[in-house]
C-alpha cells in the first residue's frame, strides 16, 4: 500500500496498516518454507530413498546378456 492516501479532507497514513500486512507475510512464507520443508524432507526422502535401494539392487545383479550390460551402463551415467 502507499505511505499514504489523499482523500478531499483526509489524509490516512498506512504505515501501521503496511506494518502489520508484512508481518502477516513473513508468517506466511515461514509456514509455507516450513510445509515445504517438511514435504521434501519427510516425504519424498522416503521415495528417493526406495528409489536408491532398488537401483542398487538392480546394478547388483549380474547381467547375463550384452543388452544388460549396454542398460546398467546407461543407467550408471
Amino acid at each position: 500500500m502507499p505511505f499514504e492516501i489523499r482523500m478531499n479532507m483526509f489524509l490516512i497514513e498506512c504505515k501501521d496498516i503496511n506494518d502489520q500486512l508484512c508481518e502477516r507475510l513473513e508468517a506466511l512464507i515461514a509456514t509455507i518454507l516450513s510445509k515445504a520443508t517438511e514435504y521434501v524432507f519427510a516425504i519424498q526422502a522416503q521415495k528417493i530413498i526406495q528409489e536408491v535401494k532398488v537401483i542398487k539392487e538392480q546394478l547388483q545383479l549380474r547381467a547375463t546378456e550384452t543388452k544388460d550390460l549396454v542398460v546398467n551402463r546407461r543407467r550408471l551415467e
